[in-house]
């Protein structure tokens, strides 16, 4: 989930157009979603059902990262994943994510990247 907000429409469609060549492997089974999370959490669950699979990379303040990790878990069926952009101590995800895993007893998964690694959890 990523409204692209604050990237030029020009580089929005470049972005997209990258994310979609990534993701062809998987043929329909995905969906992308341009919108404001958590508040789109009941039209996805209206047009789509409960997603397997979501990976945020909107707004990256700590109270937002923070709600919209809870807003999404409380939705989520066992087995989905439920990731994010960004990991690290720049903004508020990191300490938003930790929190949760903590207060949860989760493990997070962290991709390799050094400067903006993804996070994942498993619920």
């Amino acid at each position: 989930i990523d409204p692209q907000a604050n990237v030029s429409f020009p580089a929005q469609q470049t972005i997209m157009a990258g994310v979609l060549s990534r993701l062809s492997p998987f043929g329909r089974r995905f969906r992308l979603v341009r919108d404001y999370s958590p508040g789109c959490i009941a039209n996805i669950r209206r047009t789509i059902g409960i997603p397997d699979c979501v990976y945020l990379d909107g707004n990256h303040g700590y109270r937002h990262v923070n709600d919209e990790i809870r807003a999404w878990w409380s939705v989520l069926g066992p087995g989905c994943i439920l990731g994010g952009h960004d990991y690290n101590d720049v903004y508020g995800v990191k300490q938003a994510v930790d929190e949760f895993v903590a207060e949860n007893q989760l493990k997070v998964q962290v991709t390799g990247e050094p400067q903006d690694p993804s996070w994942f959890v498993l619920k």
